[in-house]
């Protein structure tokens, strides 16, 4: 009896400080580590079921303008507005919700919901879908979906347009795979009025699997002290430099220090009321 409960505690104990030890290589990874991280299915304490809170994000409406320029004596030029969205989070924040993704990817479940509770975020309810990428052959059975297993993160520096390839960036994402970005609307007749877009207030994020790595890579990648890009910017694919679907919202991701995030405290920021 006595040589079980010492096995036992042995085991447990080894259990204990594998754990540690994977937290401490993950922690030190986040923050400046080079080598790769391999996350794992058996790592997953997430329920996907239940809609996780997020304090420390705000998100905000806003266009992006883009200009034509033509000669002295035309008298128009031509603005296309895309609407846009910025969003605001420390760097721990990002890499959370980078992790986040990563664990999602090995559930199986299609979406979870994320609570934006920032009284500043004009986005209170962010919704992240992922195609899992079921066949499209209506007359073929599956017996079960596809359950992914592992992925390997390789950290990577990065650049301020990060899905925009080469020259500016070094991420290889397939165009099919870019992010779209919806809104959507806690109240459906919302929907129907001229000011939709002012009275949205969730958001859809649609993820293939490819694009869902890309996108936790990037924001773990932007949460590393080593990191010194404070804003990251998804564009239109034809007007500006691309990095989303084409029919996607525009976002630009805010690190503190930049711009948009003038304060090293959230709470301190200040938004003009809209009109």
């Amino acid at each position: 009896m006595l040589a079980f409960i010492v096995l036992s505690v042995f085991f447990n104990l080894k259990s204990i400080l594998m754990n540690i030890n994977k937290y401490n290589t993950l922690k030190t990874l986040l923050a400046n580590g080079e080598e790769s991280y391999i996350f794992k299915k058996e790592d997953i304490d997430q329920d996907f079921g239940k809609s996780s809170i997020q304090e420390s994000i705000i998100v905000r409406k806003s266009e992006h303008h883009y200009d034509g320029f033509f000669e002295a004596n035309e008298p128009f030029e031509i603005c296309n507005a895309i609407e846009k969205l910025d969003v605001l989070a420390y760097k721990s924040t990002y890499q959370n919700m980078g992790v986040l993704l990563l664990q999602f990817l090995f559930s199986e479940r299609n979406y979870f919901t994320i609570k934006l509770t920032h009284p500043n975020s004009e986005i209170k309810t962010l919704y992240i879908y992922v195609n899992r990428q079921s066949p499209k052959d209506f007359f073929l059975e599956i017996e079960q979906p596809v359950i992914y297993k592992s992925f390997e993160y390789w950290p990577s520096d990065v650049t301020k347009f990060a899905f925009s390839q080469p020259p500016f960036s070094d991420r290889i994402i397939p165009k099919k795979s870019l992010p779209l970005f919806s809104y959507a609307w806690s109240n459906e007749r919302d929907y129907n009025t001229p000011l939709r877009n002012a009275k949205a207030d969730q958001l859809i994020l649609k993820l293939d699997v490819t694009g869902l790595c890309a996108l936790a890579s990037l924001w773990i990648d932007m949460g590393r002290d080593k990191n010194k890009i404070d804003e990251v910017c998804l564009e239109h694919p034809h007007l500006g430099f691309g990095g989303i679907a084409p029919t996607s919202l525009e976002v630009c991701f805010w690190l503190p220090g930049s711009i948009a995030f003038y304060n090293d405290d959230l709470d301190e920021l200040y938004f003009p009321e809209r009109e």
